[in-house]
This record gives structure tokens, sequence and C-alpha cells, in this order.
């Protein structure tokens, strides 16, 4: 068993490139690894510290964000199986983060996280070079390959530079459903129109996958609620204790070239745009 098995399995051993006895141990919830010391007493080995709390003081974290990940589900799945799963893993944590502050609704999330993720993971990779000691030199070179290889996976496929498939969030594209159905002559039920409307514009979630029927239609009611306001049909929602706030009128800006070619969507959306800007004013 080679030393990146040992700390997979988290084995207690002596056999570390610097002769420490040692085990690591895989922190989940934070992705990382602690290393747990022992020593020899009476022919038994013997933890250097109790772990019924396993504090980061006795029990030092060395291995952080993706190089711990990897060495966790390292044999178990195929490489961009593992990224992808991790990037998408840490997206979701800063979304649900940051959706929750003011003006995140006029936020490209995604975009900020991208940029975000790179400059912390390569600190992590800095940080997690505290395990080389323990491990052999062909080992630290397959790390930090594979680290490489994470680099430039993510900047390939989650750029927003070379992102151009996921031109707008499900969010977005809902306001623009929104116009173009109120305009169009509405044939077929609003269901078919809305999975046609899916499949004709690559409507995608965060993971790049298509998104539902269900969740596109969510966005829709909430966004349909959020530009008229003065609908009576939006007064139920308008109490205390769920308050509805006027869409930012920088969204419809945004998804206006999306509707140039529907005129009347397009002069639509630009009024409520105009409307929504003096409603906030």
């Amino acid at each position: 068993m080679n030393t990146l098995q040992r700390i997979k399995k988290e084995f207690i051993s002596d056999n570390w490139e610097n002769s420490s006895i040692a085990q690591f141990r895989f922190n989940p919830s934070e992705i990382w690894y602690q290393v747990a010391s022992y020593h020899w007493k009476d022919d038994k080995l013997n933890k250097i510290h109790p772990d019924h709390v396993l504090d980061t003081v006795n029990f030092p974290v060395i291995i952080k964000g993706f190089t711990a990940y990897l060495l966790h589900y390292l044999g178990d799945e195929n490489e961009q199986v593992i990224i992808d799963r991790y990037y998408k893993m840490r997206l979701r944590e800063f979304r649900e983060a940051e959706d929750k502050k003011p003006g995140s609704s006029m936020r490209n999330l995604d975009a900020e996280f991208y940029h975000f993720h790179i400059s912390h993971e390569k600190e992590f990779v800095v940080f997690s070079k505290q395990i080389n000691p323990y491990i052999n030199k062909d080992d630290i070179e397959l790390i930090q390959q594979y680290t490489e290889a994470y680099f430039n996976y993510i900047q390939q496929v989650y750029s927003p530079k070379n992102k151009k498939d996921r031109q707008l969030s499900v969010s977005d594209w809902s306001i623009v459903f929104y116009y173009l159905d109120e305009a169009s002559s509405q044939e077929g039920t609003k269901t078919e129109r809305m999975i046609k409307f899916i499949q004709e514009n690559n409507v995608v979630n965060i993971d790049g996958d298509l998104t539902t029927f269900n969740f596109l239609n969510k966005e829709y009611h909430k966004i349909k609620k959020r530009i008229n306001l003065n609908d009576e049909n939006s007064n139920s929602s308008m109490s205390n204790k769920n308050p509805q706030n006027p869409l930012p009128p920088e969204r419809i800006k945004n998804i206006l070239p999306f509707l140039k070619k529907n005129e009347n969507a397009y002069e639509t959306a630009d009024n409520d745009r105009q409307y929504l800007t003096d409603l906030i004013e």
C-alpha cells in the first residue's frame, strides 16, 4: 500500500518518509485532513493527544481544499468526476452564502465565484505542501500534476470567458420568457410553451444541466409578481410576513438584447424597466 492510499484509508503507520508515527483523518464538512501523532509505550501505540474532540491545535490541519478532496476520493472516481463534483459543491456553498446578501440579485455570482475560487484554491495548494515530508517524491509530483490539471480544467470549462452556452441564469431566462410569452399568440398550454422555451434557448442551471419546467415555472411566478406590483393578483403576497420587493430594473436592462426580435416584448420590457426605476427612486 503506497503513502497516498494510507492517507485515504486513514491507516496508522510508521512508514512515512519522515519516519513519524501518524494517522491522517479526513473531515468531510471542512474538506481537510488532520494528522494525529502516536508514540510507542509498553509495546503499544498511544496517541500523543486524546481525540474526544479533534481540535486543530493537537491535531493540526495539513491538507486543505481540492488536494484533500482528491486524496479522499482518488481511486474511487475518475479525474473529471472528482473535479466537477468538487467545483460544483464549492459553487453551491458560495451561492447559498451570497444569495442572502443585499444586491445579490444584480450580481453575476458564478463569475465572482470563479475568480474567488481560483485565488483560494491556490492558497490551499501551497498550504497543503505540509504533507510533503510524509510522502515520497513520486507522490508529491503526482499531487502536483492533479492540482495543475484541476486549474487547467476549470479554466476551460468554468471560466466566465468560456461559458458562452450559459448566457443567463435560470431566473433571468424566466424574465425573457415572461415578456416573450406575454407578447406571443399563446399557442399551446403554458407548460408546453415553457418546455419548448427551455429546449430552444438551452436554459441550463449552475451545474450546466438543462433546467426543469418546475424550476423555471417557480422563477417565472416570482419574477411576474416582482414586476407587476400594482397587479391585484400580486397584492395578496405583499403582506408584512412576506413583502414583495420590486425587481431591480438593471435585471430587465440585462435581458433586453434577448427581446430585440420581438418589438412588442422589447417595448413592454423597456417600459417596465423605466417604471421600476421610477418606483425605486
